[in-house]
């Protein structure tokens, strides 16, 4: 028996705080959240992309094709599913990888908030 009455104390109960949810990657521990899906929102856009490079430098993806990748597995539905589809097409044409640069003009293009330059403006 242990308490107060038996000379051995209980055990106590501590309460710690719930870890931040950590990604590890190749023995390596990455801090940086994974992105939420993208969902062709353009007001959400720069956020989203500003989250998604982090998480891409934070768990070492420099290769240009694993980027692409990591980016179209995160789209989803409507007209972001169907940019991923026509992805998914020329990188099945191709023998060679995609250009990283390349990538991000193009997904620039297409989804970035074209009314925040007029906002600014």
């Amino acid at each position: 028996m242990s308490g107060p009455h038996t000379g051995t104390p209980a055990p106590r109960t501590t309460q710690t705080a719930p870890e931040t949810p950590v990604m590890e990657t190749g023995g390596h521990k990455s801090m940086v959240l994974e992105p939420e899906w993208f969902n062709r929102n353009r007001k959400e856009f720069e956020d989203w992309w500003r989250a998604m490079k982090l998480y891409l430098r934070a768990n070492r993806n420099t290769g240009a094709e694993d980027k692409v990748m990591a980016v179209l597995s995160r789209f989803h539905k409507g007209t972001a599913g169907a940019f991923v589809q026509q992805k998914l097409n020329e990188i099945n044409k191709q023998d060679d990888t995609l250009l990283w640069d390349a990538f991000e003009i193009e997904i620039k293009l297409v989804y970035q908030d074209k009314t925040r330059e007029a906002d600014t403006e």
